[in-house]
């Protein structure tokens, strides 16, 4: 995935978690880098920095009744590769056999 579609789930996130309608809807997500690093649970999405998304090799997002559709369906606009697992959505940075959401 280029910065430009990590720029993309960013922002898309990042309006929702400012916006009057969404705001009170929290999208948490955990980040691991490829030197192992696995940062702790976060809900600001301005804390994602652009800087940062060369070393990302999955972000998850942890699904709930409350945000799912929204999640799912802002992803699909995006386009982004990956895969739920249980209650998580896995997006991956540079894998490449995964399937595109």
């Amino acid at each position: 995935m280029n910065n430009t579609k990590w720029k993309e789930l960013r922002n898309y996130f990042y309006n929702l978690e400012i916006s009057d309608e969404y705001n009170h809807i929290l999208i948490s997500y955990n980040t691991k880098t490829f030197d192992g690093y696995i940062a702790g649970e976060d809900v600001c999405w301005e804390h994602l920095e652009n800087d940062l998304f060369k070393d990302i090799e999955w972000l998850y997002i942890v699904l709930t009744k409350g945000n799912k559709e929204l999640v799912l369906k802002g992803l699909r606009k995006i386009h982004v590769p990956g895969e739920i697992k249980g209650d998580k959505l896995y997006i991956y940075g540079y894998k490449n056999d995964i399937e595109y959401l």
